[in-house]
């Protein structure tokens, strides 16, 4: 009972944050370990205003300064976890890409660009390397390759190979108008890359999954076009 008395006491609200902070600091997830340092300080902030005789404003002042910029990362943190804030149209592709935490995604989107064709437009050219990585949301995909023409389906990237091995594209590719796209910068995505390790490993990761499944379904999803 002594201990629970003190603890309610005002001099007890020091050693709850206390306890608070050291549990924050033995948490591997950041998000628990900001909200627990955030709960610390708060009692910090209630320890210094009601414990000594005139209230420390200037340890106040500094808590409540930690306590507003652990706030903000704990929203940023929040936002990087979860897709509020996306567009439907951002939202849907990254239901596509699995692989991907609403973080990176946004991270990626951020030197993407949704286009879409109002004409026939031509996005690789075999022997020549392409300046840009593709991911076709919906629409026919035109593909000419060893003398023979295909149509793929949408839900593909076009260029993929090429980036990772930094060669020339293997395959002639187009889009017909009202094909709906994204686009990357290749140079681009190689910096963000050497930036963001795991970013890089994971767009890696999602590239090998479309070509397994391009390969696996080769037949029923690529159609000869008719002369």
């Amino acid at each position: 009972m002594a201990l629970i008395d003190h603890l309610l006491s005002t001099a007890g609200l020091v050693h709850i944050a206390l306890m608070f902070y050291c549990a924050g600091l033995m948490v591997r997830d950041e998000l628990l370990l900001r909200i627990l340092i955030l709960i610390g300080t708060g009692f910090y902030l209630s320890y210094y205003f009601y414990f000594p005789e005139t209230p420390l404003w200037d340890a106040m002042f500094a808590s409540a300064a930690i306590g507003t910029v652990n706030l903000t990362l704990i929203a940023i943190v929040i936002r990087e976890r979860t897709t509020f804030t996306m567009s439907a149209e951002d939202a849907a592709l990254f239901k596509r890409f699995g692989v991907l935490t609403p973080g990176q995604f946004r991270k990626l989107m951020r030197r993407a660009e949704w286009r879409s064709a109002s004409e026939h437009v031509e996005l690789t050219r075999v022997g020549e390397r392409p300046e840009e990585l593709y991911f076709i949301v919906s629409g026919d995909i035109h593909l000419e390759k060893f003398g023979e023409s295909y149509i793929l389906d949408a839900d593909k990237f076009i260029g993929e190979i090429a980036f990772l091995e930094g060669e020339q594209a293997s395959a002639t590719t187009a889009i017909t108008s009202g094909a709906r796209y994204v686009s990357w910068n290749v140079d681009d995505l190689h910096l963000l890359f050497g930036k963001f390790r795991h970013l890089g490993q994971a767009v890696v990761t999602l590239l090998g999954q479309d070509l397994s499944r391009k390969v696996a379904s080769s037949r029923p999803t690529i159609r000869q076009k008719s002369e």
